[in-house]
């Protein structure tokens, strides 16, 4: 078996035969001086006179006209029971009532856009701003007596059709939905969630306790005061509402995508009662004409899933084979309306019957 050589024969070869005496002579000094400085360091040790960087005795005594360390700022008048921080801030389209002698302000006023809502809420930015996203204020409160804090996102969705929207995907059948003045709200274990006309806000404490949900509540009232128009509840709404006498925990509505079509928007919903998924629809349009267009064009879309079972000239009611449902659809001048999902034929009739009486009132 051969051996491999570590070691080789060859000599060292030497790049240079003689160190100049400059060289020598510079590392002798070096040398020389960090021996010094260490002699200099070892020697010293404690000896520090306060003498030599301290203000003497008599010097502190002195009047403090003669000698002045330090000049405090002036500070601003601010109204007793308030703070400087909460006079001052920035508090956006929040009512100032929102602070008290307790609750402070903990971090600056932030406002999102929907270029930027997805720093905030990532993985919900799209959902909002498919509902009519306008605007974002968040705002962190703390407490001066436990040091708890809360957060409130209040959302612009620019009218009420964009706030009911985000406000029914909140919903489940264990919300007990609460009403404090024109604010609708269902309270958790360490906040509450609701909207007032165009805004839909989320309060979020950092525990559940009791000052935590005393505070939220305060804020519930407090959230009255945001700017409302009378023109911000629409038609359709207040003929579920207030016609059909339905209630709110059953009245959603869609601003894109309605049925899965793109180029159907702004429909208004109601689950029936005891069912889950059967719905009544309404629309609005802003002329008969347009109500006209888009009920051809749904009815034509629907066409390739469903198949018609009646159709008078007025009432259209069709059937999915696979789904085992019925779809119905009737225009009324302005407005399209029907039934969605039901899997009873029985009961399309009176409800169309009754939408139709409510419309011709309206």
């Amino acid at each position: 078996m051969a051996r491999d050589r570590v070691f080789t024969s060859k000599k060292r070869r030497v790049l240079r035969k003689r160190i100049p005496i400059a060289e020598n002579f510079s590392s002798i000094i070096l040398f020389c001086a960090l021996s010094l400085m260490v002699i200099w360091f070892a020697t010293q040790k404690t000896n520090y006179d306060p003498g030599e960087r301290d203000l003497s005795y008599e010097q502190l005594l002195k009047k403090s006209n003669e000698l002045q360390l330090y000049t405090p700022p002036l500070k601003p008048w601010v109204e007793p029971g308030t703070s400087h921080e909460n006079s001052t801030q920035n508090l956006g389209i929040f009512p100032r009532v929102i602070l008290d002698e307790e609750w402070r302000i903990a971090s600056r006023l932030k406002q999102f856009h929907s270029g930027n809502l997805y720093e905030k809420i990532n993985g919900e930015a799209e959902k909002f701003i498919r509902q009519g996203f306008q605007s974002l204020n968040y705002l962190v409160l703390r407490s001066g007596r436990d040091q708890s804090e809360i957060a409130i996102e209040l959302y612009d969705q620019g009218d009420l059709g964009g706030s009911l929207g985000i406000f029914d995907g909140h919903l489940s059948d264990e919300k007990v939905i609460e009403q404090k003045g024109s604010v609708i709200y269902f309270t958790t274990s360490a906040g509450a969630i609701g909207r007032k006309g165009r805004f839909f806000f989320r309060i979020a404490g950092d525990q559940a306790s009791e000052n935590i949900r005393a505070k939220s509540i305060q804020l519930l009232e407090s959230f009255s005061q945001l700017p409302q128009a009378a023109e911000e509840i629409p038609q359709a709404y207040q003929i579920l509402s207030e016609k059909l006498e339905i209630p709110l925990t059953r009245i959603s509505f869609q601003k894109q995508n309605v049925f899965q079509y793109d180029f159907v928007e702004n429909f208004w919903f109601a689950r029936l009662q005891g069912s889950d998924r059967a719905r009544i629809f309404l629309h609005h349009a802003s002329s008969g004409e347009e109500a006209g267009v888009l009920f051809e064009e749904i009815l034509a879309e629907q066409s390739y899933d469903y198949h018609v079972v009646t159709d008078d000239g007025i009432l259209v009611v069709m059937f999915h084979d696979f789904l085992k449902n019925y779809f119905a659809i009737q225009q009324q001048g302005p407005y399209i309306f029907g039934v969605e999902n039901t899997e009873d034929l029985r009961e399309i009739a009176p409800l169309m019957e009754r939408l139709s009486r409510e419309l011709e009132d309206d």
